[in-house]
């Protein structure tokens, strides 16, 4: 085979030769043969190579598909294994409950992994952001917060889903607001840090720049405002109580001021340190208005400088709902908070410092909102309590308490060291206009302490704390004072009583101090104290401050909150006026009042009582006087009144003078006249009615009763106004018999006449009344008081 080849091949060439050169011109054209024939052996080894390739690469896919041919079968055997398994553990298992044990493992192994995805995503995008910001916080404030906004946006939307999701994704939630926050922290910082730089570089705090400095300063400063609260933050309350000091308020986004200003009151901070927390003179616990001093001179210092240089900065860039002037005191208020927030501990343990420190506290407020209109951004100046109820309702109020504690207790020493002084219970004559009835020293002086009391809580912002000190402190003292003159009131009815004669006995001084001027200047004490806190409290539930605890407290009881010091305070007031909000029906110390008004009432009627059983006692002998049916001709007085009416005569000149420097003129007119109106029964039941009269008796009784009223006429000018039917009694029985030789007409003011016409008929009785001046009277009394002359039948 190998020698037949060759010959074949030669063959071939030999027919070509012989084709191509059959003449010698032929010859000439080898040459282009020869080329021809090396193109074609050429082009015929690229044919071949080509087919070469052709063939390799035939071969490796065939290698390819053969070892993928493999691989499926060998994955097939290894699923058929895998189906030959499951088929086995199902035709094994013994229940349905296991094959959906095994789905559902392989379906919550896929949901886990679908959840590392996500995971590893926000991730990703978080890492991204915080790249983007942090590249150009330092040049472009601005343009790294768009990042930024982005990055809060997607921890938002985390912590909503996380909520729904009902925290299933607690790590990431929080992994992812920790980055958020620390983005924030770290651009705050860098910005802080580069603005801090420009301020040590211009001298800051120094005000007097020039205009190159003032130029560097704007341009750090509206890079650094930039960053600022969301709408959120600011919106954001704070539980006060829920926070252990003074100084956390202020970490609180509400409370703080824009970054710029924060980084431009450090200098100021460190120079209050110098000042106030450190061994200088000036630090002293019992001296918290010099710190406040400084703060408020720091204020007026630099409002000028914030008013006509920083506000324009804030408006243009936006800012301009921020006042300049605002954000510089709560710049400034943190190191207030701070400084507090150390001194509070040793506030506590001395009780009178931590009462000055909180009325010190209270100017400062009232100095911010008056002079400054100041409230942090975001909350209405009505609604910024002040640093004060920062400092009480911090730590659920502990302070707060431990104040109160010393105010109660100082308001009760007090109110003993009253009860207890010498002339507690003297007539106060000069505390009050002498038209108006007196009260006692301790009254006025109770007054004062209640006062100073609501001078001490008036300016606190929070409802509860006021009403506590209402509770605890004034009305506890209203309770002991009432009780204290109550007391009183009872030990006089025992002592006068017939059953604490019996079993205490009663000595001289015991008589003396419940008769005669004794026992009515302890009474008076009793009325003029009641009637004078009675008073005053008419006038505090008339006071705005009153008025408005009213009204909240009727708000609060409708919607039944506050709990149990509402309850408390029901019996302030008219418990139905607080539960239907009839603030115009009732005021707050309504029902207070009412228990002084009754002492009052008690303490009138037993005045009365004791004036007009005095005067009672004094008529005894008055009473038992014979000479009322003298007969004509018989010895009589001439031209006075009877020696038995001197005794009282003597009780109502020292009654009367009495009585009426204490009690205001109103109150003595209408007090007085009960008591003559007491004097003119007596007179009518015991004298009149129980007697007859002759000419002179009827005449010597109307001389006595005249006599009475020019004892009292100095103070009751219209006595026989008040006696009017003793008065026209005594017209009748004094009327004069008609002399024995005079004719019947001559005198129409006889006895007989008047007698005769009395009798006749009504109307003639009405008519001799009439011209008598008598209108009290009725017809009938009239008659029988004719009747009790002795002479008025004779002929």
């Amino acid at each position: 085979m190998a020698s037949v080849q060759p010959q074949l091949q030669d063959a071939r060439v030999y027919d070509y030769l012989n084709d191509k050169i059959q003449t010698s011109a032929d010859l000439k054209s080898l040459d282009s043969l020869l080329r021809t024939l090396r193109n074609q052996h050429s082009l015929l080894r690229q044919q071949l190579d080509k087919v070469g390739e052709d063939l390799n690469e035939a071969e490796a896919e065939q290698k390819q598909h053969a070892s993928s041919v493999i691989t499926k079968s060998h994955e097939y055997l290894q699923r058929q294994t895998e189906v030959d398994s499951r088929l086995e553990r199902i035709q094994t298992s013994r229940t349905v409950s296991d094959v959906v044990s095994s789905y559902r493992r392989s379906v919550d192994r896929l949901k886990q992994l679908e959840i590392a995805k996500g995971y590893i995503t926000i991730l990703q995008a978080v890492n991204i952001l915080k790249e983007q910001t942090q590249s150009v916080i330092a040049t472009d404030p601005r343009a790294a917060l768009v990042p930024y906004y982005q990055l809060q946006q997607i921890s938002a939307q985390l912590c909503q889903k996380h909520e729904v999701a009902e925290g299933a994704a607690v790590h990431l939630v929080e992994y992812v607001g920790q980055a958020t926050t620390q983005l924030w922290d770290d651009m705050k910082d860098r910005l802080s840090k580069q603005f801090q730089t420009t301020l040590d570089s211009i001298g800051w705090p120094t005000q007097d720049l020039s205009p190159e400095k003032m130029q560097q300063l704007e341009t750090e400063f509206v890079k650094i405002l930039a960053l600022r609260k969301t709408q959120q933050e600011m919106a954001a309350d704070v539980d006060l109580s829920s926070l252990t000091s003074p100084n956390q308020i202020s970490q609180a986004p509400r409370y703080s001021p824009l970054l710029a200003f924060a980084s431009l009151s450090k200098a100021f901070a460190l120079r209050f340190r110098y000042h106030f927390e450190g061994d200088r003179p000036t630090n002293k616990l019992e001296k918290p208005e010099w710190y406040f001093q400084h703060i408020e001179n720091l204020i007026k210092e630099y409002q000028p400088f914030c008013t006509d240089f920083l506000q324009d900065i804030l408006d243009a860039n936006g800012l301009g709902d921020h006042d300049a002037v605002q954000e510089f005191i709560t710049s400034l208020l943190p190191i207030v908070r701070r400084k507090i927030d150390n001194d509070m501990p040793a506030l506590a343990a001395q009780g009178p410092l931590a009462s000055h420190f909180i009325q010190q506290t209270i100017k400062f407020d009232t100095m911010l909102r008056e002079e400054y209109m100041y409230s942090p951004f975001g909350i209405d100046p009505d609604d910024w309590k002040g640093i004060t109820h920062e400092v009480l309702a911090v730590n659920d109020g502990d302070f707060f308490k431990k104040w109160m504690a010393v105010e109660k207790d100082f308001a009760l020493a007090r109110y003993e060291s009253i009860i207890a002084a010498e002339d507690a219970w003297l007539i106060d004559y000069d505390s009050v206009e002498p038209n108006e009835t007196k009260p006692t020293k301790s009254a006025f002086r109770l007054k004062e302490l209640l006062e100073l009391v609501t001078e001490r809580y008036r300016p606190l912002q929070s409802f509860l704390q006021k009403l506590r000190f209402l509770m605890d402190i004034q009305i506890t003292i209203l309770e002991k004072y009432h009780d204290t003159i109550s007391s009183s009131i009872n030990a006089f009815k025992m002592l006068s009583s017939s059953i604490g004669r019996a079993v205490q006995g009663r000595g001289k001084q015991d008589l003396e101090s419940i008769t005669g001027l004794g026992g009515l200047e302890r009474l008076c004490r009793v009325y003029g104290s009641a009637l004078f806190l009675g008073n005053c409290m008419k006038d505090w539930s008339e006071d705005l401050f009153f008025l408005e605890m009213w009204e909240e407290l009727g708000s609060r009881a409708q919607k039944n909150t506050a709990g149990g010091l509402i309850s408390s305070i029901a019996n302030l007031g008219s418990a139905a006026a607080v539960q239907e909000q009839k603030e115009e029906d009732g005021a707050l110390f309504d029902e207070m009042a009412e228990s002084y008004s009754t002492i009052l009432k008690e303490s009138a009627n037993m005045i009365h009582d004791l004036v007009s059983s005095a005067v009672r006692e004094d008529l005894k002998p008055y009473y038992k006087i014979p000479q009322w049916q003298v007969v004509e001709g018989a010895e009589s007085k001439e031209g006075g009144h009877s020696s038995e009416l001197i005794p009282l005569m003597k009780t109502l000149s020292s009654f009367c003078p009495y009585l009426f420097r204490f009690w205001s003129q109103n109150v003595f007119q209408r007090e007085f006249r009960r008591v003559l109106v007491s004097l003119e029964n007596y007179l009518i039941e015991n004298i009149v009615s129980r007697n007859q009269f002759s000419e002179q008796g009827g005449q010597q009784f109307f001389q006595d009763i005249q006599a009475i009223w020019s004892t009292v006429q100095k103070w009751v000018p219209d006595a026989p106004g008040v006696m009017r039917r003793t008065h026209e009694i005594c017209i009748f029985l004094a009327l004069p018999a008609p002399p024995k030789d005079s004719e019947p007409a001559a005198n129409p003011r006889t006895l007989k006449h008047v007698v005769d016409h009395m009798f006749e008929d009504n109307q003639k009785a009405r008519a001799v009344m009439e011209e008598l001046g008598i209108y009290t009277l009725t017809v009938t009394e009239a008659r029988n008081t004719l009747q009790r002359r002795v002479d008025s039948w004779q002929k």
